[in-house]
């Protein structure tokens, strides 16, 4: 029952695209017994495909605004992350960075098998850029070109300056020390906003909408609110693997595992192309020393009039772009050089 609930919260946010909607199939792949990845797929299937891998907390339906183009020209997989979206829920207690990365890696990989597919264009916004990187470092031969859209975990940390140090000081105020004791207490305690929000939903839920809508605010509030009744249904489901943050990241949202220095040494034959919003949160200081270093086949690019929901904010201007490179990414290195060059880095 609360899964129906869900599959019709996702079919809402599909809906938005209109007609094309009816094009949409829904599958859940099955990996054993008791796991299986659920999917949507769109476009001819003879075309060349595009898999696309969701943020954290959020569902392959965030696709959704970009795929009518997209399909045109490609058969597009979007999954929901293993113990996420309508995937089976597992509630994984991991227990070290490496086992909980292997996790989703080894679950793409198992998913790409029982698919039948050897060859694909690979892309994943925020959580899932993050995972789509690290599946093509450890399964780079199935892997054609890469489209990290808002990517997390890829900046390395690096020491901060004396200089930065005081500034930092400077802006501690009480309000922020507060923060840090509440951070320290969710990351010690592993402790996510699923949990709370789930022992909460029902009284807090106006507040969780105002939230929405504020944090949507760049599309009409109609589409703000099917998506967070997706987020609301979601809710109601068992606990799957949104613990995962704690261990791929720490609490200032930095990887234990980042993939900048690993990209420049691993994947430089890789077509890859970073994509940020003009008002993104995401760090991007990692990818832009990806990109200058000259060691990769890679570029940058800046959507206009978005933040780090990138795919719902302007998703016209992604979706010509990613055609613009995927087309480009195709002709082999000396051609995507040729057609790329003066494009790294644009904004």
């Amino acid at each position: 029952m609360r899964r129906t609930a869900v599959l019709r919260a996702e079919r809402a946010i599909f809906d938005l695209v209109g007609d094309f909607a009816k094009e949409i199939e829904y599958h859940d792949v099955h990996l054993d017994s008791t796991t299986y990845i659920h999917m949507t797929r769109c476009g001819n299937e003879k075309n060349p495909v595009l898999v696309l891998l969701h943020g954290y907390g959020t569902c392959n339906a965030y696709f959704a605004p970009i795929l009518p183009k997209l399909a045109q020209h490609y058969n597009i997989y979007c999954l929901d992350h293993p113990g996420a979206g309508l995937s089976s829920r597992d509630p994984k207690d991991f227990t070290s960075t490496e086992e909980c990365l292997d996790y989703f890696v080894d679950s793409l990989e198992l998913w790409r098998k029982k698919v039948g597919l050897t060859s694909f264009f690979l892309g994943g916004h925020s959580f899932g850029g993050f995972v789509a990187g690290a599946y093509a470092l450890k399964h780079g031969t199935y892997v054609k070109a890469l489209l990290l859209i808002s990517p997390g975990g890829i900046t390395k940390q690096t020491p901060l300056s004396d200089e930065e140090i005081r500034k930092s000081r400077k802006k501690r105020n009480a309000f922020w020390w507060v923060v840090d004791r509440l951070e320290d207490f969710v990351w010690k305690r592993k402790v996510t906003p699923y949990d709370i929000f789930r022992k909460l939903s029902c009284a807090i839920k106006p507040i969780l909408k105002l939230s929405f809508r504020y944090r949507f605010s760049r599309i009409p509030k109609g589409e703000a609110d099917r998506y967070f009744n997706y987020f609301y249904e979601s809710l109601k489901l068992e606990r799957g693997t949104e613990r995962a943050m704690f261990w791929l990241f720490d609490k200032g949202m930095r990887a234990q595992y980042p993939l900048e220095d690993l990209i420049r040494e691993e994947l430089r034959k890789t077509p890859i192309v970073f994509y940020y919003g003009e008002f993104d949160w995401m760090n991007q200081d990692g990818a832009r020393r990806v990109v200058e270093s000259g060691e990769t086949l890679s570029i940058l690019r800046i959507i206009s009039h978005s933040s780090h929901k990138i795919t719902i904010e302007n998703p016209n201007e992604l979706a010509e772009d990613i055609l613009k490179f995927i087309e480009s990414a195709s002709f082999g290195q000396h051609e995507f050089e040729k057609r790329m060059e003066g494009s790294r880095p644009i904004g």
